[in-house]
């Protein structure tokens, strides 16, 4: 018997694995985790505040910030001080309903140990800033509109994280309030040149407060500074050192820093050795070190055994340091030793003489100022071109200014190093330009950087605006309109608890200089 075939059962074809899908699918798993995760870190780890990240291996907070972030962990507690000051002047003006417009002080904040500019410099120079927003902003006769909101612009330790710091600025330029121009700056170091190109580049001017370097100022505008250029300062003083030789037998020592990176050396070597041939002065012997190198102190140590004997001689001897302060200091102490009789010269990084790493208080090297104590005649003399010196101002403008001061700091202002005064003209400066492109704009409504800039450019012999160190104009290259600079020599006050001071001469010395530049025209993208 035929037994029937079953019937057939249809088995659907299992379709082929779609890998594709697959991998697309968990590559859009992983990089959601991997977004989440980077977002994650980026808020709980990476962030200090709006505007601020940790950056490089001291997880330096670096960026913007109005003040809400005092930095409390990475600076002094004076400067926290300032910085909440400038936070509460900041939510002022945003209170005030009226236009607002952003000006960021950029500087190093977190200097770190063993920086060139000490803790006290950088406040003071906040401080003068703070001291100008404010007058700005409370009206004084100058108007009040816009008012000013004053950000902070952290670039970390030698401003070795500017390029992320002026990207933000740069984003800022079209916001609401707009960013219209950069002051402060630091010192005159590589990193800060590549900031003012980086802005100069896309039309942000910049307001140099103690920045001194030459190279600072090219051909193309958009670059000013209160402080006179390094080439200024080294032509006053060779001038200074020329006269001398005419009327005595001095003999005049060369100390020059090689160090390539610190073009504030570099541009005081120059300007001196340019000017000293320019003006017959004779120059004998010259010594070089490079900063920056742990042998700094026993190269100073060789170079006071060379210039030291020759200063027993009758005739007198005077050397010119091109260098920074804090390497002046190896030089004095090293000297010192040596019972040397020199005066010295130098530009205005002399300050740095009295920064000792992470200390608050400045004091003087030790064996200088035990020289200081056993010939105070006929020992060592240190004189320095000042940016500025409040004997600039009458009795009157400098008892405004310290009230201005104790009312919102301590009750006796330290203002002889002149830091405070130019870190209150560079803000002063920027501020009344952002003013007065406010009242010519055509809708009275924006300012744009743009046109700040060429306010700035206006501020010559026929329109400048007065500031604590006199009047500020700028000529073409954007430097101040040469003017006499002080000349001040550094004495200690003999009391352990004043350990440092501005006491003595204060003499002023003409620049005899006055280089023009060419500028081009730029547009900026």
């Amino acid at each position: 018997m035929n037994v029937p075939d079953e019937p057939a059962v249809w088995i659907p074809p299992r379709p082929e694995p779609r890998w594709t899908l697959r991998i697309v699918g968990a590559l859009v798993v992983v990089a959601a985790l991997v977004l989440g995760g980077l977002k994650v870190h980026d808020e709980f780890v990476e962030k200090c505040d709006d505007g601020l990240r940790k950056r490089g291996p001291a997880d330096e907070c670096i960026g913007v910030t109005d003040g809400s972030y005092t930095f409390e962990d990475q600076v002094k507690p004076q400067v926290s001080e300032v910085i909440g000051k400038i936070h509460q002047a900041n939510q002022e003006a945003e209170a005030s309903n009226k236009k607002v417009v952003q000006i960021a002080y950029a500087e190093p904040l977190t200097l770190g140990d063993g920086a060139d500019r000490g803790w006290r410099s950088l406040r003071q120079g906040l401080q003068g800033a703070y001291l100008a927003q404010k007058k700005l902003n409370d009206g004084s006769g100058h108007g009040d509109n816009p008012k000013i909101k004053l950000l902070l612009a952290n670039p970390g330790r030698d401003a070795n994280h500017w390029e992320p710091m002026v990207d933000q600025l740069l984003g800022m330029r079209n916001d609401d309030p707009p960013l219209v121009g950069v002051t402060g700056l630091g010192q005159s170091l590589e990193n800060t040149k590549r900031i003012v190109e980086s802005l100069r580049e896309r039309d942000v001017p910049t307001v140099g407060s103690t920045v001194t370097a030459d190279q600072l100022s090219d051909e193309t505008e958009g670059f000013f500074r209160i402080a006179q250029p390094n080439s200024y300062q080294a032509a006053a003083m060779a001038r200074h050192l020329r006269d001398q030789q005419r009327n005595t037998e001095l003999r005049v020592h060369l100390i020059e820093d090689t160090n390539e990176e610190d073009i504030y050396s570099k541009s005081l070597r120059k300007g001196f050795r340019s000017a000293a041939e320019a003006q017959g002065l004779d120059v004998g012997g010259e010594y070089r070190f490079t900063s920056r190198e742990n042998s700094t102190a026993d190269t100073m140590a060789g170079v006071a055994g060379q210039i030291c004997p020759a200063a027993e001689e009758v005739q007198r001897h005077a050397v010119y340091f091109a260098g920074r302060g804090r390497d002046l200091r190896e030089f004095l102490d090293a000297a010192a030793e040596r019972e040397c009789r020199v005066d010295v010269y130098a530009g205005d990084d002399t300050l740095g003489v009295f920064y000792n790493g992470e200390e608050e208080e400045l004091a003087f090297p030790t064996k200088w100022r035990a020289n200081q104590k056993d010939a105070p005649d006929g020992g060592i003399k240190v004189k320095y071109t000042a940016l500025t010196h409040p004997k600039v101002m009458d009795d009157e403008e400098r008892g405004q200014l310290k009230t201005q001061f104790t009312k919102a700091f301590e009750p006796s202002p330290q203002l002889e190093n002149g830091q405070v005064m130019i870190g209150y003209d560079a803000t002063w400066a920027l501020g009344k330009a952002a003013r007065k492109a406010f009242l010519v704009e055509a809708n009275n409504e924006e300012v744009a950087a743009v046109s700040v800039k060429g306010v700035l450019r206006g501020m010559d012999g026929k329109a400048g605006e007065e500031g604590l160190s006199g009047s500020i104009e700028f000529d073409r290259c954007g430097n101040p309109t040469p003017r006499p600079l002080p000349l001040v020599e550094l004495r200690p006050r003999g009391k352990e608890n004043e350990r440092y001071a501005y006491r003595g001469e204060l003499r002023k010395v003409e620049s005899g200089l006055n280089e023009a530049c060419e500028l081009k025209s730029h547009s900026a993208d």
